[in-house]
């Protein structure tokens, strides 16, 4: 009887230690998410998910989170249909942002999202651009 409770107790320590090590990544899980479904393994529902929970890391005010989203969209956005509110996420990074690294990555992810909004967005702003470090990345 003691070893099943035992048993019972280190399983479930096991089971909260996985669950909160998923929780303290949540950019890991979002790049796992959408390396399956850049492979087609996903549903339309399972990939506007992703869209959301990429769009929460985009507004976030957290710089890491924000490139990191980033790097998942240049990295697979040309696999995975992106609604447009991530897209209009990272038109407000671009034209928002104070970093301008952070500009500079969110030009690239909007070309890589291959929207064409998006891109119709970035060839109108070039006119526009102070910075000639983000004006040659457009």
């Amino acid at each position: 009887m003691n070893a099943t409770r035992f048993l019972s107790a280190a399983v479930m320590a096991l089971v909260v230690t996985l669950s909160a090590s998923a929780a303290d990544n949540p950019l890991a899980e979002l790049e796992a998410r959408m390396s399956a479904a850049a492979s087609g393994s996903l549903n339309s529902v399972e990939v506007e998910s992703i869209t959301f929970a990429l769009s929460e890391a985009l507004v976030s005010d957290h710089r890491g989170l924000e490139a990191a989203a980033l790097r998942l969209v240049i990295a697979y956005g040309d696999q995975i249909p992106l609604g447009r509110s991530a897209v209009i996420d990272m038109v407000r990074l671009y034209r928002d942002h104070d970093d301008r690294r952070i500009r500079r990555m969110a030009v690239v992810a909007i070309d890589a999202s291959g929207d064409a909004w998006g891109r119709d967005f970035l060839e109108r702003s070039v006119a526009f651009e102070d910075d000639e470090t983000v004006r040659r990345t457009l």
